[in-house]
């Protein structure tokens, strides 16, 4: 039973190796990504859209707006 298990643990230490250093060799690549900048408004509309949403006809929506 030991002998059946030696091919599985060679198999899992050879892909853990391949994965670590797969790993470690796109770290450097990651290190020359362009820096981005992102600016942000709050556009703050001054008013309650919520009823005019949930109107359901033509004469709520109306109503809601005045």
């Amino acid at each position: 039973m030991l002998k059946a298990s030696m091919p599985l643990r060679r198999i899992c230490l050879v892909s853990g190796l391949l994965t670590f250093s797969a790993l470690l060799a796109a770290a450097p690549a990651r290190a020359d990504a362009p820096t981005v900048k992102v600016m942000s408004r709050n556009l703050y509309f001054g008013a309650d859209l919520t009823p005019a949403a949930r109107a359901a006809s033509l004469a709520q929506l109306l109503q809601a707006t005045r």
